[in-house]
């Protein structure tokens, strides 16, 4: 059975364990590969469907349809994709220079090799904001001429159609391009969206030296529908306000990326790649208590250079490398220009050494210096941060290991202006420091694993929707433990499960002993699949979300988030060069909401609103309420996919 086989494989290659793929020892951390027969079993239609569920990551999707999810590792909430890093071949998605959504729909699933997810602090190796963990999307190299073209149809108006072309040149050049485009309502009022890519990449493969230029085009346009008030879900839960009829973001995206790797002596290799981006957005953001926004601008241009340099001896590895990452930017809104030139510089040595048959020893250290230019005010900053580990294999399929990553993160732009109500420029730079031990056992018919953590972190920079404010939170402590486990009961079956708990915790301060907003304590994930015959797959995942404090309700004043429980299920049929996928998202019908934040209206309004409470009254004399808002997510829909290879 090849689904079965491909789960339980025992020596993958890992590249996020070292930032190569040459790696021979053990690292000590827990990572989970979600490898591309996996991918194409799920039927999943975007990277936010293949992660939901998965250990360790909460994904909190505000539109339903995977273009801006919010990825959380370690319960971070609003600031989620400030403290998890998501790359796609080690290069970050994440903006260091402002607090920019993922745009998850550069990534195209035709594209996918595996997707490799690393649990907990990885700070040293991967530097500024992996905090709660990195996830690493690594793509498809062609291997030989390949062409796939595919159609999707699904709920809400939902169409698109992909082509990707593999081509083998004279004297191993490889091509590759891929175009896509996509048309969808979606399932909320005021949500319609329209979607185009194209990639080309060439690749020169060589025996000691490879050699490859990517470049993308990317073109996403949203109407954005806002958030709703709890008597307003009741009402109608696909609305949208009055307000936001004019909402909407704009992103339009060029990337270029080069890079080679070289094998310099035996043992020795150089790695260098060097990627610039250019991204232009158009956006209006309205507010319940302000009335209609207007057009604003965000020019992005990044360019980043990653020098690396990999001793792969037998029993040890090192790797040295240098993270630069240079940007210009300038967001023009009604609150006024918010420019920054900034400049990021990393030093970073790690190294794995077997110290016997049985255990490897994991050190590291990491310099990061920041350079901000915000509107004159130069505000720069360094740190320093080490890490330790041990991996101990009792036998070739069980093994423990502990580690202590210390990590951190530099607040963007738009955090230290707080440009709404005008604050004094700059917060303080978030540090901390992660304590983590596990176990791992794996043989044919059984896989099973646990993790114990503990997160501290000095000055979390935080987001108070409530007084649209960025903040500094002085301590904050984080406590969870991770246990999944699959059962391989013959060769057609897959069945598993994971659990996450997670204590996020303010532990100073006029918060001290609270709940961290938008982080759910408990989530649990069942799942099955069984194939059929040997190219016919049906999956069903069931996942549980516990309750979960409102964004911004830092005080803990509110009612919390209601849990609730979604049903997945998908099929997967292929036969000579064809695929036929169906995947029907929440089965059962589940009302639910995967995020929500404290919102502020006006009095008269805010009169018909459910549990408000009183925040202000302006110069006029008129009151301000805050009350629970929540993006309400798709109710049962439908995607199938036909493909076709050749």
């Amino acid at each position: 059975s090849s689904a079965v086989a491909d789960s339980i494989a025992l020596d993958k290659v890992v590249v996020s364990a070292s930032r190569s793929t040459s790696t021979n020892v053990q690292n000590a951390s827990n990572i989970v590969v979600i490898s591309r027969q996996e991918i194409l079993n799920s039927g999943a239609r975007s990277v936010a469907e293949i992660l939901r569920g998965q250990p360790g990551v909460h994904v909190s999707d505000p539109f339903g349809d995977g273009s801006i999810a919010s990825i959380d590792m370690r319960g971070f909430g609003a600031s989620a994709n400030a403290n998890t890093v998501v790359m796609v071949d080690g290069r970050k998605l994440n903006f260091a220079s402002d607090s920019g959504a993922l745009y998850l729909n550069r990534v195209q699933l035709e594209n996918i090799e595996q997707i490799e997810i690393v649990q907990g602090s990885a700070g040293v190796l991967f530097g500024n904001m992996a905090v709660g963990g990195v996830i690493n999307i690594i793509t498809r190299q062609p291997q030989r001429d390949e062409s796939v073209i595919s159609f999707e149809a699904g709920s809400y108006n939902r169409f698109s159609q992909t082509l990707r072309l593999d081509k083998q040149l004279a004297d191993n050049w490889f091509l590759s391009g891929l175009a896509s485009h996509r048309d969808a309502d979606n399932y909320r009022d005021n949500n319609e969206s329209k979607f185009g890519l194209l990639s080309l990449a060439v690749r020169k493969q060589m025996d000691d030296a490879s050699f490859y230029a990517e470049y993308q085009h990317l073109d996403d346009y949203q109407a954005t529908p806002g958030s709703l008030f709890l008597d307003e879900i009741a009402l109608d839960r696909n609305q949208s306000a009055a307000v936001y009829v004019d909402d909407y973001q704009d992103l339009v995206s060029d990337d270029l990326r080069l890079g080679f790797r070289s094998e310099l002596v035996k043992y020795l290799s150089l790695e260098v790649d060097g990627h610039w981006q250019n991204d232009d957005r158009k956006f209006v953001t309205s507010f319940r208590a302000f009335g209609p926004g207007y057009v604003a601008t965000q020019d992005r241009e990044t360019i980043n250079i990653n020098p690396r340099l990999i001793a792969d001896f037998p029993g040890a590895q090192v790797t040295a490398g240098l993270d630069f990452q240079s940007t210009d930017y300038l967001l023009v809104s009604a609150f006024g220009p918010q420019p920054v030139d900034q400049v990021i510089t990393a030093a970073y040595l790690q190294s794995v050494i077997r110290i016997n048959r049985q255990l490897d020893a994991t050190l590291g250290i990491r310099y990061a210096d920041i350079e901000n230019d915000i509107n004159a005010n130069q505000l720069d900053d360094n740190v320093t941060i080490g890490a330790v580990g041990l991996n101990y294999l009792v036998n070739k399929n069980w093994r423990w290991y502990a580690k202590a990553d210390q990590n951190y993160r530099f607040a963007r732009v738009d955090e230290h202006t707080n440009p709404v109500y005008g604050q004094p420029v700059g917060l303080d730079n978030q540090t901390g420091i992660s304590y983590e031990i596990g176990s791992n056992y794996h043989d044919q018919h059984f896989s099973i694993g646990f993790q114990l953590y503990r997160l501290d972190l000095d000055d979390e920079i935080s987001f108070d929707s409530s007084g649209y404010a960025n903040i500094n939170l002085d301590k904050t402590t984080r406590h969870g433990a991770s246990l999944f486990a699959q059962w391989f009961p013959d060769e057609h079956w897959i069945v598993g499960f994971n659990y996450d708990f997670v204590d996020s915790e303010i532990t100073s301060g006029p918060f001290d002993g609270n709940r961290i907003p938008q982080v759910p304590e408990n989530r649990l994930r069942l799942f099955a699949e069984y194939e059929i015959r040997d190219n016919w797959n049906t999956r069903l995942d069931t996942i549980y979300t516990g309750k979960q404090v409102y964004g911004a309700d830092f005080a803990n004043d509110y009612r919390k988030m209601e849990s609730y429980t979604v049903v997945n299920m998908s099929s997967v049929y292929q036969i000579d060069g064809w695929s036929f996928t169906i995947r029907i998202n929440n089965l059962l019908d589940e009302q639910y909401s995967e995020s929500g934040s404290i919102g502020t209206d006006q009095g008269l309004n805010a009169a018909v609103h459910t549990d408000c409470r009183f925040a202000y009254q302006d110069f006029f004399g008129n009151d301000y309420f805050n009350c629970p808002t929540e993006f309400t997510a798709p109710e049962r829909n439908l995607a199938m996919t036909v493909k076709l290879s050749f």
